[in-house]
């Protein structure tokens, strides 16, 4: 069997990032695997113990098995047989390690018991427009049976939240008058279905809607009009982002939505792009409008097209609009 080295230890220090190990830990399982390349993929099963198994796994690089004995003081007929063996046991394992759907970059039945502020819905926000922001943020699932639903495409939102930026004639809460306040409420208490493509989906930043928790993170989904077979790249119409938050995550998860399923790509921490294996499904994501005007600077966050990358790899402009649907409490999968 041959594995080069060189990604067996970038396979190391990725796997041992995405598991939140400190640097010395990182260095000596990153040392390990090039020095010794055969147990860093037994390493690559016990990831899945911290729910990374499909995307080390993708991270692992190239792996070329081929006829070679593994053992070479063995005699020759015992040779075959270990190299039969050893590549079946191997084979499994790596299968195994492919397994779809895994906990992480995924969607997973939340316990916000864990939560510092569950039940502080303006979370860390020291502002008063961040504690406005952060409730609306946090509003908890509802039941939406008997609820009016305004149902809309991608051009239709884009054209109805216009409207709405044309009425407000600001771009921050902080600078809104009492008036407008009450307004902005009242736009903000509809609750809307956005159906469009979902190509790329990501966890966010640690914010202080969760109280910068770690591990209480939202979901982004990136809506458009038409799918794409690629992840975002200079040129590329933006999306409307809907959110789903760790309060709406668990009741998603139990209703069987599963982000690598619906998505075409995800966004990994490290901001690099990886596929799902599947294509881009067509959803209808259903939840609060709100303005997330903490994201509405001109090229920067808004704007019709992806014009550049920065060098932390994010893209800008990412949105289409400030509007988004957050939380979101229902998606529906509508086919490929």
């Amino acid at each position: 069997m041959a594995v080069t080295h060189s990604c067996c230890g970038r396979f190391a220090a990725r796997w041992t990032r995405s598991c939140h190990w400190g640097e010395a830990e990182t260095a000596a399982a990153q040392k390990s695997a090039i020095t010794n390349p055969l147990p860093a993929i037994a390493r690559l099963i016990a990831a899945r113990a911290c729910g990374s198994a499909k995307n080390c796994a993708r991270y692992f690089c190239r792996i070329d098995i081929f006829g070679q004995a593994l053992d070479t003081s063995a005699p020759p007929t015992e040779q075959g047989r270990t190299v039969g063996v050893r590549s079946i046991a191997l084979i499994s394992l790596l299968l195994a390690a492919f397994t779809p759907t895994p906990p992480v970059f995924e969607l997973r039945d939340v316990d916000l018991n864990g939560l510092d502020c569950a039940t502080n819905l303006e979370g860390a926000a020291k502002t008063e427009d961040g504690k406005e922001r952060n409730r609306q943020k946090n509003r908890a699932p509802i039941d939406l049976n008997g609820t009016k639903v305004v149902a809309l495409d991608v051009p239709g939102f884009l054209a109805r939240v216009a409207e709405y930026d044309r009425q407000i004639g600001k771009k921050r809460r902080r600078f809104l008058t009492p008036a407008d306040k009450e307004q902005l409420a009242t736009l903000e208490s509809q609750v809307v279905s956005l159906t469009g493509w979902l190509v790329l989906a990501y966890h966010g930043v640690p914010e202080t809607t969760n109280c910068k928790s770690r591990d209480f993170l939202d979901w982004h989904l990136e809506l458009l009009a038409e799918p794409t077979d690629h992840a975002a790249q200079i040129g590329d119409p933006t999306p409307i982002i809907c959110e789903i938050t760790p309060r709406t995550e668990g009741a998603l998860y139990r209703s069987g939505v599963r982000i690598q399923k619906l998505a075409a790509f995800i966004r990994l921490p490290d901001n690099s792009f990886v596929a799902t294996g599947s294509k881009p499904h067509k959803i209808r994501a259903t939840g609060y409008l709100l303005w997330d005007d903490d994201h509405n600077n001109d090229d920067r966050d808004v704007g019709s097209f992806i014009g550049w990358f920065s060098k932390d790899g994010y893209h800008h402009p990412w949105r289409s609009t400030a509007w988004e649907i957050h939380p979101a409490v229902k998606v529906e999968d509508l086919g490929e």
